[in-house]
């Protein structure tokens, strides 16, 4: 007797099926790559782990590429809810059409809907939206990285394109890069996990953010030969550590390593690409930047950018692209 088959499937993937099909795919890359070297003259041995040290970070690829796909989810259920209501507006005007006084109800509930929304727009407008927590929000934009050949123009950034990025454009007053990197916080209770990300010094110069106790990241301090520091989210700081006034210059336990407190954000902050992040520790670009396999083709970076006065998003976007034309011929291979 065959296996039944299943008549009714959830439209997206679950959790496990994602990771499930990850590790399927980078099984497939390394036996492929394996099977080159040993054609090459290597034993499987060696070849495995030749192929293991030219990927890179495996755990990191993995959770990058995880946060990716729930991204591209997002868009995808978007797309279909905007498909879905243009669908119900279409089925609406046809029947407006052939019941006109049920339109002309219609209208009017649509009408008194409208107007107790826009005051409610204009109430939360007032409050939230022109109230940014960041210093001249109007001049903060998000740089994204562009791939012609697949057709994602919204992508993330090497590390050896973003640091030639900062270093020749003239548009931006601050230009930092952040990567997603949370952590497990280790006390005297149980283990509390923590959402973060790690930053380097210029990208909280570039959200012109003034902390609620202490510093944020200084410029040098995500160097391997400084002592580990971490900066905490308000909330973090409230819940985890019981928003303890002279947690500035301790030291706490973070996935094992320990760190010194040197910051806590104002509790209107929230990291603009992920609102959910708890923690912030120093971005530390030098082992890939070592790497010759991941200098260029590595892409794990977001970038956010401070305008110079004066200076439009188009201007800086023009400049942007120009610099990315010639590392393209610089770097053909990446």
């Amino acid at each position: 007797m065959g296996r039944p088959r299943r008549y009714l499937r959830f439209p997206w993937r679950s959790s496990s099926r994602l990771r499930a099909d990850l590790d399927e795919e980078l099984r497939f890359y390394f036996d492929m790559r394996t099977r080159e070297l040993v054609e090459q003259g290597m034993s499987d041995a060696d070849a495995r782990r030749e192929a293991v040290r030219e990927f890179g970070d495996v755990e990191y690829t993995k959770r990058y590429c995880l946060a990716e796909d729930a991204m591209s989810r997002r868009e995808e259920r978007r797309t279909d809810y905007v498909a879905e209501l243009r669908q119900d507006m279409m089925h609406s005007w046809r029947t407006f059409r052939r019941s006109p006084g049920f339109a002309v109800i219609a209208l009017i509930t649509l009408a008194l809907g409208i107007g107790a929304n826009t005051a409610i727009f204009s109430v939360v407008n007032g409050l939230l939206l022109r109230d940014l927590p960041y210093g001249e929000p109007d001049r903060l934009v998000r740089v994204w990285g562009a791939h012609k050949d697949s057709g994602i123009d919204r992508s993330q950034l090497s590390a050896g394109d973003f640091m030639d990025l900062r270093e020749r454009q003239h548009s931006f007053a601050a230009l930092g890069a952040f990567s997603w990197g949370g952590g497990t916080y280790i006390g005297t209770g149980d283990p509390i996990r923590l959402s973060g990300a790690r930053v380097d010094a210029n990208v909280f110069t570039a959200l012109g953010v003034r902390p609620y106790l202490g510093r944020t990241f200084a410029v040098g301090e995500d160097s391997s030969g400084v002592n580990p520091t971490i900066v905490l989210g308000f909330g973090a700081w409230r819940r985890v550590f019981g928003g303890d006034s002279a947690i500035v210059g301790k030291s706490v336990n973070i996935s094992g390593r320990s760190s010194t407190v040197i910051g806590v954000l104002p509790p209107t902050f929230f990291f603009p690409t992920m609102g959910e992040a708890e923690i912030f520790t120093p971005l530390d670009l030098t082992p890939l930047l070592r790497d010759v396999n991941r200098i260029r083709k590595f892409h794990s970076l977001g970038a956010i950018g401070r305008l110079r006065p004066g200076t439009t998003v188009a201007r800086a976007r023009a400049e942007l692209k120009g610099i990315m034309a010639q590392l393209e011929r610089d770097f053909p291979q990446s």
